[in-house]
């Protein structure tokens, strides 16, 4: 399960990190005293990449190995510390490790979860720095291979992270323009990160929406879409149009009926936001007879089936996605540690 309650000291105890509980302000005067760097952790209960880092880093011997050597503090993305750390600091993508130095300034970010061996080098590499990303350095790099799609994304996204945000949308809508196909992945990828710098970090929901929605018309059958699609209606719910987000996903399964993934993201949705569950329910057991092979939908109902009270029908679903399964998500087994208890 992800650490919530937040531990007052940043040292650490028995096998996993333990988490400064003060506020940053206090968090960055413990790395003055102690002079080292404060690694600042973003997750949030429903992110399954974040429950993988929990299990694999955090609640390990590497996590305790950390506490030793850095200054640690945790943010839930849904708290509302969380979300003012999130707009502050541009948290486009959760998991994020953002790591500062004693007077607060960012050395850099790590970005997800890719295996516990390459976020210690990672966080190492990160930790030694004396200064933050060199954008200079990156904009010297484009300059000499202006059609290096990757370097351009890294620098649009290291622009929006430190402020500069007209800077960032120019590079990011170059990458647009240079890969209108979506040959290289860059139209995808320029979109991700431009749709969720201003739905998550800015909350223009209407101005992200619309960067989403051009990728959903440009690549309508595109399987990359679909994360698209439920952000545009993620948008509309948080923009307060409700109703007009209730209808956009059940237009979808209209729409799309014979696509498993329409019917996925409208069950995910309702789901977290605990509403019309019973349709819910019905949508995601429609995604598992499309995909009777996905384990992500099995995790979907077995949640939903939990809300609703039905505990067993619940594990038995929990047990399905964990049997589908060939990585065993930690997300999974967190869960059935949590219903189990």
């Amino acid at each position: 399960m992800i650490i919530l309650v937040l531990a007052m000291v940043a040292g650490c105890k028995g096998g996993q990190a333990e988490w400064f509980e003060g506020s940053m302000v206090e968090a960055l005067a413990e790395a003055d005293e102690r002079q080292t760097v404060l690694a600042v952790s973003v997750t949030a209960e429903w992110c399954p990449a974040c429950h993988e880092l929990d299990r694999q880093f955090w609640n390990t011997r590497h996590g305790r190995s950390a506490g030793e050597k850095y200054v640690l503090k945790l943010f839930d993305f849904d708290s509302e510390d969380g979300r003012r750390f999130v707009s502050r600091y541009s948290i486009i993508s959760i998991p994020t490790t953002l790591v500062m130095d004693k007077e607060g300034h960012e050395l850099g970010r790590i970005v997800g979860f890719e295996g516990v061996g390459e976020y210690r080098r990672t966080l190492a590499a990160i930790s030694a720095r004396t200064s933050g990303t060199d954008i200079i350095e990156l904009e010297k790099m484009l300059s000499q291979r202006p059609d290096d799609l990757q370097v351009a994304l890294e620098l649009g996204e290291a622009m929006l992270n430190t402020g500069l945000q007209q800077q960032g949308i120019k590079v990011l809508e170059k990458v647009l323009v240079k890969d209108p196909k979506n040959v290289a992945g860059g139209y995808v990828d320029a979109t991700r990160i431009l749709g969720r710098y201003f739905v998550r970090c800015k909350h223009d929901y209407h101005y992200g929406s619309e960067y989403f929605q051009q990728a959903v018309d440009r690549f309508p059958d595109a399987e990359e879409v679909w994360e698209f699609r439920y952000w545009i209606g993620q948008a509309k719910w948080k923009s307060g149009n409700e109703d007009e987000a209730l209808e956009y996903f059940k237009t979808l399964t209209v729409d799309h009926g014979d696509v498993a993934e329409a019917h996925s993201i409208r069950a995910r949705f309702l789901q977290l936001q605990c509403v019309e569950l019973e349709d819910a329910l019905g949508a995601v057991q429609k995604a598992r007879k499309l995909d009777p092979t996905d384990d992500w939908n099995c995790y979907v109902e077995a949640e939903i089936l939990h809300k609703l009270g039905r505990e067993e029908e619940a594990m038995q679903s929990l047990e399905k996605a964990i049997e589908l399964s060939k990585e065993k998500k930690a997300i999974y087994l967190d869960r059935k540690e949590a219903w189990c208890k």
